[in-house]
């Protein structure tokens, strides 16, 4: 019941945060909240009135393959999402290790490529947009990695330039205790 009371919020909201928008907008965001607030709060009972609309205007069939297309795209999503992770965590390793660069980045964004041409040809024409955003998130993803590693290998740079600097600073200080008599005492 209480998930009703947030549907029908978001029925009343829509005009509200349309306020001066298009006149088509703005009649039309009622349905937009309320599809996005059922199919959020309600699932179970919104697929069922999709489904129903759909069996008496369109093809049933469609909605089962558009389904299955999505399952698929959120699968390969999952291991792609899992790919990227594991790199990560082998470059943040190779960089604690010392070693300047992980080897498998160039790799791993050839694998992530492969797999979502795969998911692009087993995905019916309903579901392509969606693969079309799956490709643009990868991409994006994508860079955001390489960022993330030039980053990540700019910060190891200067740790490692900060110690030289330190340890420099560390022999230097007993060279310099080494010519400074104590107090009292004055050099000839």
């Amino acid at each position: 019941m209480p998930n009703m009371a947030y549907v029908g919020v978001a029925i009343l909201a829509g005009p509200i945060f349309m306020r001066k928008r298009n006149f088509l907008v703005r009649w039309m965001s009622p349905v937009m909240f309320g599809a996005a607030a059922m199919a959020w709060q309600l699932p179970g009972t919104s697929m069922t009135v999709v489904r129903n609309v759909w069996a008496r205007y369109g093809d049933p069939e469609a909605i089962d393959r558009v389904q299955e297309g999505w399952r698929r795209v959120w699968a390969h999503q999952r291991i792609l999402k899992n790919m990227v992770v594991e790199k990560v965590e082998g470059l943040r390793m190779a960089l604690q290790e010392g070693r300047a660069t992980s080897p498998g980045i160039k790799e791993t964004k050839n694998v992530i490529r492969e797999e979502v041409k795969q998911v692009a040809q087993g995905v019916p024409v309903d579901v392509q947009a969606a693969t079309d955003k799956a490709e643009q998130v990868v991409e994006t993803s994508e860079r955001k990695v390489e960022q993330a590693v030039e980053k990540t290998e700019r910060k190891a740079e200067q740790a490692v330039e900060k110690t030289e600097r330190k340890a420099e600073q560390a022999v230097e200080k007993p060279e310099r205790k080494a010519e400074q008599l104590p107090l009292g005492f004055k050099s000839s």
